[in-house]
């Protein structure tokens, strides 16, 4: 449920382009700005009751395994092998920044995978779509199998960026945390660190989130403005 509204919210802000009449010009009209419940009560009065905060659940569902393959295992086999280069090249006289490189190369892989759910889950928050297959095949009908991968190099930066962000908070604020204590993390310091991690990373990335929502939800109109 809660990331059907922050969809709808990030997509329900775009601007409407008036046409010019006799005498003015074209003028973008901002619309209004939804609160949090107004936007759910507007979710759940207009698209099918409360069981519509859950639409896209199902992809989100299939999603999580072919994400969940790709993204700490990339990040684990990038940092291990940068650390072998880094040790039989440079014999630890030189310290590659393994981290930042495996994040890199994470948020590459993972917005692979990831687009296309995101395009079909976003479809079905935002109401375009009633289910999936329709999802699919609309997208495909109006761009091919470009349409499924809208907004990729925005997600692709996204993630990029996210991984970047994310991984090296963890690293920093655990060496940190290790520092201060003398001894390794509790569980509970642990959870604390990831809250931390999760916080600086959200609203570092929450712009670029915002341009992906706007492009992946985005249907071809003809004519008239497009975001890109």
């Amino acid at each position: 449920p809660l990331d059907t509204l922050t969809t709808c919210l990030q997509y329900s802000r775009k601007p409407v382009l008036i046409e010019p009449t006799a005498g003015k010009r074209r003028a973008v009209v901002p619309p209004p700005v939804l609160s949090q419940m107004d936007q759910v009560r507007q979710i759940v009065r207009h698209r099918g009751g409360p069981l519509s905060l859950y639409n896209g659940i199902s992809t989100q569902l299939v999603g999580v395994v072919p994400t969940s393959l790709v993204y700490m295992p990339v990040y684990e086999v990038v940092r291990a092998g940068v650390r072998s280069v880094e040790v039989a090249h440079f014999a630890g006289a030189v310290v590659l920044p393994a981290p930042q490189l495996a994040s890199i190369a994470t948020g590459i892989a993972s917005s692979c995978v990831r687009v296309p759910i995101s395009v079909v889950k976003a479809r079905l928050q935002l109401g375009q779509s009633p289910n999936a297959a329709h999802a699919i095949s609309s997208a495909l009908a109006e761009s091919g199998w470009r349409g499924l991968y809208a907004g990729w190099g925005a997600t692709c930066t996204l993630d990029v960026l996210y991984a970047l962000v994310q991984f090296t908070s963890l690293e920093w604020l655990r060496a940190v945390g290790g520092a201060i204590v003398h001894r390794p993390l509790t569980n509970p310091e642990n959870a604390l660190v990831g809250f931390l991690v999760g916080v600086i990373t959200s609203v570092l990335t929450e712009p670029l989130d915002v341009v992906k929502t706007r492009i992946i939800g985005q249907k071809r109109r003809v004519p008239g403005p497009r975001w890109r």
